[in-house]
């Protein structure tokens, strides 16, 4: 990090990793026994996704923020042409805002909201070009909140607000699943 002053800091961050290869079984139930792979699985290997971050970190009294925008590359795999193989790049690029600490004495917070822009780029199939990818939220969101009651053995109780914004579960971006918000509570 970078720290221009004792609460405050600017940050980049640069990820190279290696993840597992993925794998296709081609299910006799699925295919015909003409198709090249039937009843076999097919594995891949390892691939790469790449990771840049900057950010600023702050705090202010009790309370830690920060911002940061990012962006993540990495292979995407589907079926074209009945054919299970590497077809694109998945680019997601967003920026986070979160932020943590007490507000009284006996009330913390913590909580965070994640922009997000994850698209198909490079694709074997041009129609997918630039659509959004499955399963991937454009809006998520969270906020805890933990109330220790005074003059308890640590006595606690916590409310936790949980939001993902709509879905898309077709590649070509036609069908989506409805946003939702959860809420949790418990104590301790």
């Amino acid at each position: 990090p970078i720290y221009f002053t004792p609460d405050f800091n600017v940050y980049f961050t640069y990820a190279d990793s290696l993840e597992d290869g993925n794998s296709k079984f081609y299910d006799p139930a699925d295919y015909l026994p003409s198709h090249p792979y039937y009843g076999q699985t097919i594995s891949f290997a390892p691939y790469r996704s790449k990771q840049y971050e900057l950010g600023t970190k702050a705090r202010i009294g009790e309370l830690d923020l920060s911002a940061a925008i990012f962006q993540i590359t990495r292979p995407t795999y589907y079926e074209v042409n009945l054919i299970y193989g590497e077809q694109g790049e998945q680019r997601n690029r967003g920026a986070e805002f979160t932020a943590g600490g007490k507000l009284l004495d006996a009330l913390s917070v913590y909580g965070g909201v994640t922009f997000s822009d994850a698209k198909m780029h490079k694709s074997a199939n041009s129609a997918v070009e630039g659509k959004t990818m499955i399963g991937e939220p454009k809006i998520q969101a969270n906020l805890l909140f933990d109330f220790v009651v005074p003059q308890t053995n640590k006595l606690a109780f916590t409310t936790n607000l949980h939001y993902t914004g709509k879905r898309y579960v077709d590649e070509l971006n036609t069908k989506s699943t409805d946003d939702y918000a959860t809420v949790a509570v418990g104590s301790r």
